[in-house]
């Protein structure tokens, strides 16, 4: 029986975690591209800083997959 609640609580917080990760993370991210362009930069300066976070994101996305 333990082991039955056991596994149900991990599912639950895998899901939890996958849920966050991406639905809500993702979402975070775009309201700040969103308040960049509504910020009173000149239009080249909100380009270079929306460029700016989107070659992060890539660049951690490529470092986790040369990990695995």
């Amino acid at each position: 029986m333990r082991y039955a609640v056991f596994s149900i609580c991990t599912w639950i917080t895998t899901g939890v975690l996958l849920f966050s990760f991406l639905v809500v993370l993702p979402s975070f991210r775009e309201k700040n591209d969103v308040k960049l362009l509504k910020s009173e930069l000149s239009l080249e300066q909100q380009i270079n800083e929306i460029l700016r976070h989107k070659f992060c994101e890539l660049k951690e996305d490529v470092f986790i997959e040369i990990q695995k």
